[in-house]
């Protein structure tokens, strides 16, 4: 899926804090995205992007954030969305931790719904 000119994925450092308050420890993680439409991103020299929105003619467009299902099921199946979006705004999508090409730690303690906003926001 996807057939915008500018396609990029990577990684992004997330953190977790593992462990009571006599033993606690943080352990990093690094999670995939794909950015089609990467071009439409805002960034600075390094090209990470530094604003929320694109701007395509004059108008400022937010990127599209796709969240897949789960637990267990990656974003795979939800690239071909890139194809209906309008062009102009960038779509991002990655895998959580524990699904698809994210790490897939077996402590339960590192999941959670407050902990899968905070990757989001980290994103």
């Amino acid at each position: 899926g996807g057939s915008r000119a500018a396609v990029s994925e990577g990684t992004f450092e997330i953190s977790r804090r593992i462990g009571g308050a006599k033993s606690e420890k943080r352990t990093k993680f690094d999670l995939w995205y794909r950015v089609y439409g990467s071009e439409h991103l805002l960034g600075d020299a390094a090209g990470e992007a530094s604003s929320s929105s694109s701007s395509v003619g004059g108008r400022r467009r937010a990127p599209l954030v796709v969240l897949h299902g789960g637990p267990g099921l990656p974003s795979a199946y939800l690239l071909p969305l890139a194809d209906a979006v309008p062009e102009g705004r960038p779509v991002i999508f990655h895998d959580q931790l524990g699904c698809g090409r994210s790490p897939s730690p077996s402590d339960a303690s590192l999941y959670g719904m407050d902990r899968s906003v905070d990757d989001v926001e980290a994103l």
